[in-house]
């Protein structure tokens, strides 16, 4: 079967992804991945350009995120962005988080999960690079605002793979993900299929436990 075909069923994919009143809502950090990294811009000494991308798939409530919805990207240092997109939002610790939101037309869904963000901002100190600032990325698919996920993705055991594909199930509770594979320029299931799960909340399961399912481990 078709690698495509069997994520489609896997997804339960359901057709109107706004029904979020009933479900267990989370923000999630994104993975390494997500910062592309920052470049100095020559038009002004402290000016960098930034490139955001995120896969959808890879965010355990990806498929419910929509335009309605914002990402959070905090530094270690006050910033000022030239996009009214992104603004200000809070301090909180040591880290200040500015909002982006996206524009309104976007649609995201299944065969249309990538976002990719070009941002431009200046830092109000000299630096040599945006790693000395640069704190966290975060996603809040249906308008999340608790953060503390159980469900870690620094601790899922498929970190190593190419890439994975993830569902949340159960009204949000549970966790499921699938590695992938880059094989030939496409994205191919690990051999043999191998999954982890992960449950939030559970009366009969430990919250906040990866599982792989069968304990069985592929390889790309």
């Amino acid at each position: 079967m078709c690698v495509w075909r069997i994520l489609a069923l896997f997804s339960s994919v359901i057709a109107d992804s706004r029904k979020c009143s009933n479900r267990s809502r989370y923000c999630a950090y994104l993975t390494k991945n997500t910062w592309i990294g920052a470049s100095k811009n020559e038009s002004c000494g402290s000016c960098f350009d930034a490139k955001i991308k995120v896969d959808l798939n890879e965010v355990f409530d990806g498929y419910w995120f929509t335009s309605e919805d914002n990402l959070y990207i905090a530094f270690r240092e006050k910033v000022d962005f030239t996009e009214r997109k992104v603004a200000y939002w809070k301090e909180e610790g040591e880290s200040f988080i500015y909002k982006i939101s996206l524009p309104k037309e976007s649609s995201f869904g299944y065969g249309n999960t990538l976002i990719e963000l070009n941002l431009q901002f200046m830092t109000r100190k000299s630096i040599s690079s945006t790693d000395e600032i640069f704190a966290w990325i975060m996603i809040c698919p249906c308008s999340a605002r608790n953060s503390d996920d159980p469900c870690a993705a620094s601790e899922d055991p498929l970190d190593s793979f190419d890439g994975k594909f993830c569902r949340s199930k159960k009204k949000g509770k549970k966790v499921v993900c699938m590695a992938l594979c880059d094989k030939e320029g496409k994205r191919k299931m690990a051999q043999p299929n191998t999954a982890a799960t992960c449950y939030r909340e559970s009366d009969t399961h430990a919250a906040g436990r990866w599982e792989v399912l069968r304990n069985r481990i592929g390889s790309c």
